[in-house]
């Protein structure tokens, strides 16, 4: 037999067939009834034939009988389904789901034990909880989910016991936000060895004491801890966790005896006081962070007289400072800022000739003055200088932000 007879015979013996890797009709069926409950649900994988890779059913009154129409989707890889009627009972419908990476099932009337429909699904890295009262053990189930790295459990009212479950595994993010924790689930947390994340926002069951059984997690590089009842003795040990890169301690207790002390976490990058009672004395403290790129000042005690202290901040990138008793005196001090890329000055007392000093900033790109003292004619300046720069003059959205939605259709 020749070579070209043996090559086409390989063809032929390896050729899948007509519509092998295509929908078949199970699955063209199931997308058509998801679009009826979702238009624009479904999003399809041209490279892979086409089968649907994405589906996005939040608030779209979704009900256990619908999630019939998910089964058929053998290659569906996120599925969204927040804010919507599904109990455990509908969950056995997930279980062929084995490519699934992504799965949110926050603010349903899950509870727990449907989640043992879950353990097959071993490539699944994100899973939402948020808002489902997790009862009877289901943290249980959830700790079989080996290749699991993103979890999010926040407004559960879990106790120290229901979470205890999830010990040791190999999570790298994980937000606990707002649940009836004390210290004891601080010795879960550190448990896990992987942990790069970790959100602790309003969690006021938890002490100094408690924190500083962080210190040993070598890799945790963000921690928030909004709303937490955070002030210097819980400061002392966070600072103990050297690896950290970025902190939220937004609406805690923090004053400038305890910023003080983050001079200590030389690597700080991100850095969230919004909402504290800090002052120009602060500030002072605030210089020794040379690697800042991120810094949020929103409705503290700052003036005028505080803010050259910020002028050391080379490699400022965002900086927020609204919501504060500044006026144009401040701005000659952002000037040397040549990195910033987006500055909040809105609920400030910034005229036009205050808005003048930041014609030196050419990298600026997008800027909030709502409710300050700057008019049109302070704008149109501007913009003679920066003419690439994003404003908002009246609180409206800029591109990037969570809430932009892009501009009016015609």
């Amino acid at each position: 037999m020749s070579i070209r007879w043996l090559a086409l015979a390989a063809t032929v013996w390896f050729y899948p067939g007509p519509g092998k890797n295509t929908p078949d009709l199970e699955e063209e069926k199931a997308i058509a009834a998801l679009l009826k409950l979702g238009p624009g649900a479904v999003r399809r994988d041209p490279t892979r034939g086409g089968h649907a890779v994405e589906v996005d059913l939040r608030e779209v009154g979704v009900k256990d009988a619908d999630l019939q129409w998910i089964r058929p989707l053998k290659f569906l890889r996120k599925l969204e389904l927040r804010m919507n009627e599904i109990t455990d009972a509908g969950l056995p419908a997930l279980e062929g789901l084995s490519r699934l990476e992504e799965l949110d099932l926050g603010c349903t009337e899950v509870v727990g034990p449907g989640l043992k429909h879950l353990r097959g699904l071993g490539r699944l890295r994100f899973l939402g909880l948020k808002v489902t009262a997790i009862k009877e053990g289901g943290l249980a189930h959830v700790r079989r989910l080996e290749q699991l790295r993103k979890l999010t459990l926040g407004e559960n009212e879990l106790t120290d016991k229901d979470f205890q479950a999830l010990a040791g595994m190999p999570l790298e993010e994980l937000s606990l936000s707002d649940n009836t924790l004390t210290d004891a689930s601080l010795d879960t947390i550190v448990s896990m060895p992987n942990l790069r994340a970790l959100e602790l926002v309003d969690c006021r069951g938890m002490t100094g004491k408690g924190f500083d059984k962080l210190k040993s997690m070598k890799g945790l590089v963000r921690l928030q801890l909004y709303g937490s009842a955070i002030g210097f003795p819980e400061m002392r040990a966070i600072v103990g966790i050297a690896s950290l890169e970025e902190i939220d301690l937004s609406c805690t207790e923090v004053g400038d005896e305890a910023v003080a002390l983050l001079k200590r976490l030389p690597g700080l990058k991100s850095l969230d006081l919004s909402g504290d009672g800090i002052s120009d004395e602060g500030l002072t403290h605030l210089a020794a962070l040379g690697g800042l790129t991120r810094l949020n000042l929103e409705g503290t005690y700052v003036t005028d007289a505080g803010m050259e202290r910020l002028s050391g901040l080379k490699g400022l990138v965002d900086l927020d400072l609204s919501d504060n008793r500044i006026g144009d005196a401040s701005l000659v001090h952002l000037k040397g800022l040549s990195n910033l890329r987006s500055l909040n000055l809105s609920s400030t007392r910034i005229t036009n000739a205050g808005l003048g000093q930041l014609r030196t900033l050419t990298g600026l790109r997008k800027l909030r003055i709502d409710q300050t003292l700057v008019t049109q004619e302070g704008v149109r300046d501007l913009r003679k200088w920066l003419p690439g720069l994003l404003i908002s003059e009246h609180g409206e959205p800029l591109p990037g932000d969570e809430d932009w939605v892009g501009p009016p259709g015609p």
